[in-house]
């Protein structure tokens, strides 16, 4: 009987201390997945018309928005005089940006500037336009705002100098940045199809962000690797301003890196109004081989331009797309 009731006492004291146990467990804080994950943001972003080139249209005249990546394209750019809007869309992490480019002003015959205003942040509802499904990334808590301001210099009938430099401002509710950074180029357009260039990036600092084990995003600013690239650009019929096909290559030395980056894009315009564009950014030291795709339409009042990188490796190169208007004046 005595055995019985012992038995009794040990149950009620299971009983007692189950739930404590069970709440114990569901108790335990669970560690965010992402901590310790850094990341950084483009300081400088090129134009769709140059994404679905590859970007490598540094040499290229067909849209004044290529100052983007090299000024010194300012100087002899097509409709220069031109408002432009742009919106870009980080599939990995849903992080998004405007810009407003103003149109081009002349300082003096021989200069010429332009001002971009940007405004960059990240918000789960894009997930909606989102048609290659994201990256497994967090999406940071942050704003950033930029100022960019670009001017060429005509040294003469056939070449010019460049720089761009980008003011950037970024906060959340723990901290704010501001980072600079500044890029400069060369243009050579001799009489004929071929135009060349060459440009100097990454000079300043940009914007980076880490997540804590409480998911808070937390900014920083890290070195920009500085880069020196060399390209040119054929066009037929030569000297067109609306030419039917352009092919665009160039090299680029990201110092810091091994290797050199190979870019290419090509471009062709079917009918009067509608372009198609492809590119390609590989790397063969590092075995990265990235594609790039574009459409554009062009008229006497506007352009439309729509340009897409897939990312087969997304940390290296993005997965994004980017549609961009350019209304000319």
């Amino acid at each position: 009987m005595i055995r019985f009731k012992g038995n009794i006492f040990a149950g009620l004291i299971f009983l007692f201390l189950l739930p404590i146990s069970a709440n114990v467990v569901y108790a335990q804080s669970t560690t965010f997945p992402f901590t310790g994950f850094t990341d950084s943001l483009s300081y400088n972003n090129a134009s769709a018309r140059s994404t679905g080139l590859g970007d490598a249209d540094i040499a290229d005249l067909g849209q004044f928005t290529s100052y983007n990546l090299n000024p010194a394209l300012l100087s002899f750019a097509h409709n220069p005089v031109s408002f432009h809007l742009s919106a870009y869309q980080d599939w990995r992490n849903n992080f998004s940006h405007f810009d407003l480019t103003l149109p081009a002003y002349n300082i003096t015959n021989e200069i010429r500037s332009v001002i971009r205003l940007s405004y960059a942040y990240a918000d789960s509802y894009m997930s909606s336009v989102n048609p290659l499904g994201r990256d497994n990334e967090p999406e940071p808590d942050l704003n950033r705002y930029q100022l960019e301001s670009g001017t060429s210099f005509k040294i003469s009938s056939v070449f010019s100098t460049g720089f761009l430099q980008t003011l950037s401002f970024s906060n959340n509710a723990n901290a704010q940045y501001w980072t600079y950074a500044a890029k400069a180029g060369l243009f050579y357009d001799p009489v004929g199809s071929l135009s060349y260039a060459a440009v100097v990036s990454g000079v300043g600092r940009g914007t980076e962000y880490r997540f804590i084990e409480d998911g808070t995003t937390v900014l920083g600013s890290y070195n920009i690797p500085v880069s020196f690239e060399i390209g040119a650009t054929f066009t037929f019929p030569e000297d067109s301003i609306d030419p039917s096909f352009s092919l665009s290559l160039s090299n680029q030395k990201r110092f810091g890196q091994e290797g050199v980056w190979y870019k290419g894009g090509m471009e062709i315009r079917v009918i009067k109004f509608l372009s198609l564009r492809s590119g390609i950014q590989f790397q063969p030291d590092l075995n990265y081989y990235m594609p790039r795709f574009g459409i554009g339409y062009k008229s006497n009042i506007i352009s439309l331009d729509y340009g897409i990188a897939p990312g087969t490796q997304s940390k290296i190169d993005g997965r994004y797309h980017l549609v961009g208007l350019t209304i000319h004046l």
